[in-house]
């Protein structure tokens, strides 16, 4: 067994980014923040997500690979050796304030690694298997990412997250 976040990352500046509209992205963020030690940069959105039009808005710009307003952040990534993106899965894709941020970030993210929070249960080896959409979208903007990492709601909610960051089978 090893570590997913194993020690060899103590070593390295570290910065977790993070979108979370629901706080369960911002939960696992800020116990890698911990647990690494690192900085953390929440990306915020302009535009109000909250209720029923907030979750279509959000859906819609996930379909359709929208980008959407961000407020400016505080954190150059280029100034770290790892950046760990957070986002919440919307319909099966990143989340537009994440997709955003990575959009606007690209040349200055040395190594990157991603985790997601999710809601509805996938199939691994499906098509819609959320870590092959990210790993493909990031691709095409030129990033590459060192691991995926999926995180249920459920493992947030009854905290089993923070023993799959901690550990993976080799």
């Amino acid at each position: 067994m090893k570590r997913i976040l194993g020690d060899d990352l103590l070593m390295e500046k570290v910065l977790v980014v993070y979108y979370s509209r629901s706080g369960k992205t911002r939960e696992v963020a800020e116990y890698i923040k911990d647990l690494l030690k690192g900085d953390i940069e929440e990306v915020i959105s302009l535009r109000n997500r909250d209720g029923f039009w907030g979750i279509l808005i959000s859906i819609y710009e996930s379909l359709f690979r929208k980008r959407t307003p961000i407020k400016n952040v505080e954190k150059d990534p280029s100034s770290y050796d790892l950046v760990i993106i957070g986002t919440p899965i919307w319909a099966g894709n990143l989340s537009s304030p994440i997709r955003t941020y990575i959009s606007k970030f690209r040349d200055r993210l040395k190594k990157v690694i991603v985790f997601y929070t999710y809601s509805l249960k996938r199939e691994e080896n499906s098509e819609r298997n959320p870590a092959k959409i990210i790993e493909d979208e990031l691709k095409k903007m030129g990033v590459f990412v060192r691991e995926i990492i999926s995180i249920h709601e459920e493992e947030v909610e009854n905290g089993s997250f923070k023993e799959k960051l901690k550990w993976k089978e080799d």
